[in-house]
């Protein structure tokens, strides 16, 4: 008679204050223990012991810059909040408007060459197209390209105007409402009245640059 796998996950304190919040039946154990003879379950505990340890880590980093600038007077609670907030502003720009990785601009502009991020690269360096940080890499917002997958003609005129601005200030400007544009957002007149979008950046580059 075959018995059912058994797996353990060991969890840390940290892991497991974050498990019995989220599932307050478990109690106070501190280990999981799952008898399954499905792999899928098996799976799922290991993926959540993951989950909860990136978690973990990534609560401890921001708790470490938090706690050095604090230290030094540099970082404000008002300045806290201001960031939250940025940080907020940029998800729901990325829920709106979905950004392509350099290989996808690649394959969208039908470029064939082996390195697949160069095309992206070039066209941001001759500044046709801006990118925003994600992950720590480069995400090319969709809004920028043509049906045919390359930067609308608007955008290099746009980046000039806009410059020296960062490539969120850019992407957070053309999706919020501008006073020069009657209170429309510039991404919903950048293909249909370029120019406009184009002067209002102009009027706005001033508060614009970081």
């Amino acid at each position: 008679m075959a018995t059912d796998p058994i797996s353990t996950v060991e969890l840390t304190e940290a892991e497991r204050r974050r498990l019995v919040a989220r599932h307050p039946e478990l109690g106070k154990g501190e280990a999981v223990l799952v008898l399954s003879g499905a792999r899928p379950a098996l799976a799922a505990v290991e993926g959540l012991a993951r989950s909860l340890a990136l978690e973990a880590r990534q609560s401890e980093r921001v708790l470490s810059v938090l706690g050095e600038d604090l230290d030094t007077g540099v970082l404000r609670e008002s300045t806290v909040v201001q960031l939250q907030r940025q940080a907020a502003a940029r998800r729901a720009f990325l829920q709106e408007f979905p950004a392509f990785a350099s290989a996808e601009v690649a394959r969208l502009g039908g470029s064939t060459a082996r390195n697949t991020s160069a095309l992206a690269n070039r066209w941001k360096s001759e500044g046709k197209v801006f990118a925003v940080a994600v992950g720590g890499r480069d995400a090319f917002p969709g809004l920028q390209f043509g049906e045919d997958g390359r930067p609308l003609p608007a955008i290099r005129e746009l980046l000039h105007a806009l410059s020296p601005s960062s490539g969120w200030a850019v992407a957070l400007w053309l999706a919020s409402p501008s006073g020069w544009l009657g209170g429309k957002r510039p991404v919903d007149l950048l293909r249909d009245e370029p120019e406009r979008v184009i002067e209002a950046a102009r009027r706005a580059a001033a508060p614009l640059a970081v």
